[in-house]
């Protein structure tokens, strides 16, 4: 529920602003990694497609693996991060709401 008010409010806030430019919310940042980790991905793949900093995406990483959005694994020695299923149940509804609120068919 707490993501919930969360969402609605920067939605809103982005609402607001729509005729100008528009930062990310901390929402959309989290949905994009997400989405760039599905399949799995490194940090450094994350950071260029996410369109972030080192320093940032630490911090939005280890979020989403303690809220259980995310997963840690290593492969060949090698950190990688994968979207969970509860990450996926995360993309899905937020975009479901973000659609309604900027009128998205």
């Amino acid at each position: 529920m707490k993501y919930l008010f969360i969402l609605i409010q920067e939605s809103l806030m982005k609402n607001k602003n729509s005729k100008s430019f528009v930062k990310r919310t901390r929402l959309d940042i989290l949905r994009d990694t997400l989405k760039v980790s599905r399949g799995g991905a490194r940090k450094t793949e994350i950071i260029y497609k996410v369109n972030t900093n080192s320093s940032q995406v630490q911090e939005y990483l280890q979020f989403l693996e303690d809220v259980g959005l995310l997963n840690v694994k290593e492969n060949n020695g090698k950190v990688v991060y994968e979207t969970s299923e509860r990450g996926e149940e995360f993309i899905e509804e937020y975009e479901k709401l973000d659609n309604l609120f900027n009128n998205k068919q």
